[in-house]
């Protein structure tokens, strides 16, 4: 897998060339940046403005057009392997009072209080998945 990352705004002036690449797919700054534009557009519906998600890390290119458009939507991203079992992810959702759970741009859980849970003395088990 390569990342070639300048800022993302330099990225439109190098359209055609390379911007990421797993195995044998590649997607050009162009491409990306569309897609990227698109998965903005999508979370700016789908979450609240600055809630935190988690982010299940990929092999995929679709991973990094979900990254980027959850940046770009203001959305602060915690990254997490996606081989995670379903208590890391409910211990990372936890701990770092993430909204959501997103894999493949699909929210795998939500938080159902509008509050973050108590660190110590329980109190996250009505929204913990």
């Amino acid at each position: 897998m390569t990342w070639h990352f300048p800022a993302t705004a330099h990225g439109a002036a190098w359209g055609d060339k390379p911007a990421v690449s797993v195995d044998q797919d590649t997607w050009t700054w162009q491409e990306l940046l569309e897609r990227s534009l698109q998965q903005r557009d999508h979370w700016r519906r789908e979450l609240p403005p600055n809630e935190r998600v988690i982010l299940l890390a990929r092999r995929e290119l679709d991973f990094f057009a979900t990254f980027l458009g959850l940046i770009r939507a203001g959305i602060p991203v915690v990254l997490l392997n996606d081989a995670s079992t379903t208590a890391e992810r409910a211990h990372a959702q936890r701990t770092t009072h993430a909204h959501a759970v997103i894999d493949r741009a699909e929210v795998l859980s939500r938080r159902t209080t509008s509050h973050p849970p108590a660190l110590e003395g329980g109190g996250d088990a009505d929204w913990a998945p």
